[in-house]
């Protein structure tokens, strides 16, 4: 049996990981291909039917709950909205009731509303003054979802990972008998007469209008519609795909670790960046202000050298400018006095031979067989150059190298 190792755990839940998200983007988005049938079979049978519709901010009420008569924190105005239909018949009377959204949840009660279905449709033409004021899902088109996704997947897998909630308001129209439309809310509704329905026009329906029910020819007949006597057309709604069950299954998976990651960067982070950012400008602003503070001393003092060579002796900027510049070019003491020093080429030293230390010196260096000459003592004399002067320096008790000629040390 193979030993299970942390790293070897830590790689099997990295690679699982790796795998939800490569399915999660992958996955295509195949649609209903029926999507009118698919919508009369489910909500027929019983069922409850969840439908996408763009323009969220179209849904806006004029109404609003008081802060505290609610338990929602995620709530505003989204780019879509999400509701859910159902039509249940009662086995007794044989009545039938339209839920929106979910109406009887235990602790908030204004998730959703009922409509008495059998006998709004059995009435006569009228703006209803029945309405939906209530709160429903709602979401973007951003958050785990990439910008390829579908737009009802991306809207309801943006309400699945966040909770995001937008209250509306809802308004019914009976356009004529056996017929019942939802409406987005609309100014004077309630004002208006029966006789006004032929006068809405085209815009308004287009805008306004969310879903039509239409059991008029079970009513033509004389009898209360059954489930399988309404037919539903929406005016404007989307369906989720049939990929979406599988990618909402790996987000509640991803959920908890966007969370996670999220938390991470918001509270740990992201602060370590601001620190990180401070201590940084901190250091240029310190570097700049003993810069500016090196330049007018050295403007100061008459500006005796070339700045990048004064800068490499000035106590704030010696440092910096030496491992910027290099090292400072060598000091000697000149004949006039321990008061002058005349600063020479540094190539003047850095050239002139130098024994070898070990066998690799000879193979770099610029010159090998002067080196290997003035490694021992027998031929250090034969690199001596034509013409040049018998002028040699020695260090100084300071750690400078004082000039001498033979001529100084006669009597």
């Amino acid at each position: 049996m193979p030993r299970v190792s942390l790293l070897r755990a830590v790689l099997l839940m990295l690679s699982f990981v790796v795998s939800l998200i490569a399915l999660w983007m992958l996955l295509p988005f195949p649609q209903i291909q029926d999507s009118w049938a698919y919508c009369q079979t489910t909500l027929q049978s019983g069922r409850s039917l969840t439908t996408v519709h763009p323009h969220g901010s179209t849904f806006g009420s004029p109404f609003y709950f008081g802060a505290n008569d609610h338990r929602l924190e995620n709530y505003g105005d989204f780019g879509a909205v999400i509701l859910d239909w159902q039509l249940e018949q009662s086995h007794s009377r044989g009545d039938i009731t339209l839920r929106i959204g979910d109406p009887q949840h235990r602790v908030i009660p204004d998730l959703g509303c009922e409509i008495d279905f059998t006998s709004m449709v059995a009435s006569s033409p009228r703006f209803a003054e029945e309405i939906c004021h209530m709160y429903t899902p709602a979401g973007d088109q951003d958050g785990l979802s990439l910008p390829y996704f579908d737009y009802a997947d991306a809207t309801l897998l943006y309400h699945d990972t966040s909770q995001t909630w937008q209250e509306i308001h809802l308004q019914t129209l009976v356009p004529s008998i056996g017929v019942l439309q939802i409406w987005k809310y609309m100014s004077g509704w309630n004002d208006r007469k029966a006789s006004d329905i032929a006068t809405i026009d085209d815009d308004d329906r287009e805008d306004y209008l969310v879903v039509t029910f239409n059991a008029s020819l079970a009513l033509r007949h004389g009898q209360n519609p059954a489930l399988n006597d309404v037919y539903v057309d929406f005016q404007d709604a989307l369906l989720a795909t049939r990929t979406y069950p599988v990618r909402r299954l790996i987000s509640s998976t991803l959920t908890p670790l966007y969370h996670s990651t999220t938390w991470i960067f918001s509270n740990i982070l992201y602060p370590a960046q601001l620190i990180v950012l401070f201590i940084f400008k901190t250091i240029v602003l310190s570097a700049l202000g003993f810069l500016v503070v090196a330049v007018i001393c050295w403007l100061a003092k008459g500006k005796p050298q070339p700045f990048a060579e004064w800068a490499k002796h000035f106590p704030g900027t010696r440092t910096v400018a030496r491992k910027v510049f290099g090292a400072p070019k060598p000091r000697i003491r000149g004949s006039l006095g321990p008061l002058e020093e005349q600063y020479i080429e540094e190539d003047q030293y850095t050239s002139r031979p130098r024994p070898l230390t070990n066998p690799s010196d000879f193979f770099r260096s610029s010159s090998p067989l002067d080196d290997l000459l003035v490694t021992f003592n027998a031929t250090k004399s034969m690199v001596q150059p034509i013409g040049q002067s018998s002028a040699y320096r020695e260090p100084t008790s300071s750690g400078h190298m004082s000039a001498r000629t033979k001529s100084d040390d006669r009597c």
